[in-house]
Formats: structure tokens, C-alpha cells, sequence
């Protein structure tokens, strides 16, 4: 059914993206990181991660989406989780270059041992993981984008084990389907 979402989405919005049954380490595009390093989904697949979309110009929900992770964090850190590492992909191929990634996360005060911003090459690349991650995006006007809020728990074999699609959502099912696992 996954499957069949995915083929029907991608023929309504023009793009493809092949997965190998339902992991997003078949998504084999190349980001940079915020520091200008190729970077894949499949570099993450040591251990499970978090992964969202975010912009950094954003002064809305991108800001409460990431604090929304630390939420996450924090509470799988309380139960023994520790060092969960974050992925952030941006949907601002424009403004969000490696160096304005690495200048974001240090005002944030992000460290790049547990998280990773990734810069997309160009705007077919950031919807496709939209696509990919099931969220929905429109590029507005003076750089700023209307979106969906997801966060997703992925495993070490690429699958989405967890997700929330709306920031005000029960964070617990994070911590349920690591403790699961």
C-alpha cells in the first residue's frame, strides 16, 4: 500500500524516486552537509535517526520543529536512548548553502556529533525526499515556503519506524518503537 501511495504521489507531482521496499536508503540523491561533505541517507544507516525538513530563514514552525526534536531527544535520553542522531534536510536550495547550515546550527547551538544539516543541489532534489517523507511543500514568494510539519524515526535499515505529521502530536510513539525494537 506504501508502495502504491508513493507511485501515485510521484505521478501527480512530476517526480520519481525508486525505494528499495520501503527504505529511504533506496533515495540515493547526493546532499551537502553543513560542511560542504557529499553526503546520502544511507551515510545515517549505523544506527537508527531522526529525520525532518526544515528551512533555516524560517521564523515559524522550522524553529519549533527542531525544538520539537529536542523534545524527542530528551525523552528517549530518559529511557536509556542516548545520543540519538538528528537529519535535517532543507528545502532551500537558495539560501541554505553548507555555510549557512553551519552558521544556523551554531547559533542554535547544535552539535554536529548528533545532528546534521543537509543543503539540497537543487529543488527536484529536496521534493523528492519531501515526497519520499511525505511532506508537503509550496516555495512562496522573498524565499520563505509553506509546509507540512513531519518527523520521522528511521531504523538502521533505512524504514520509517515512527512518525508525526503534526508538531502538536503525542511524541511517546518514538519512544515506543525504539523500546520495541
Amino acid at each position: 500500500m506504501k508502495r502504491l501511495f508513493i507511485f501515485i504521489l510521484t505521478i501527480f507531482t512530476g517526480y520519481s524516486v525508486v525505494l528499495a521496499e520501503g527504505s529511504l536508503f533506496g533515495y540515493d540523491e547526493i546532499w551537502q552537509n553543513q560542511n560542504n561533505k557529499p553526503k546520502k541517507l544511507q551515510d545515517f544507516s549505523e544506527t537508527p535517526f531522526l529525520i525532518s525538513m526544515v528551512y533555516t530563514s524560517c521564523e515559524h514552525t522550522c524553529p519549533v520543529t527542531i525544538s520539537k526534536i529536542q523534545q524527542i531527544k530528551t525523552l528517549l535520553g530518559n529511557n536509556g536512548i542516548e545520543n540519538l542522531h538528528v537529519v535535517l534536510a532543507s528545502f532551500d536550495d537558495v539560501r541554505d548553502t553548507p555555510d549557512n547550515l553551519k552558521k544556523y546550527m551554531k547559533k542554535r547551538r547544535l552539535s554536529e556529533k548528533e545532528w546534521t544539516f543537509l543543503s539540497p543541489k537543487s529543488q527536484k532534489v529536496a521534493r523528492e525526499l519531501s515526497v519520499v517523507l511525505g511532506i508537503n511543500y509550496k516555495k512562496l514568494g522573498e524565499g520563505n515556503f509553506s509546509h507540512s510539519n513531519v518527523i520521522a524515526l528511521v531504523d538502521a535499515k533505512g524504514e520509517v519506524i515512527a512518525k508525526i505529521d503534526n508538531l502538536s502530536k503525542d511524541i511517546e510513539v518514538f519512544k515506543g518503537a525504539l523500546l520495541a525494537k
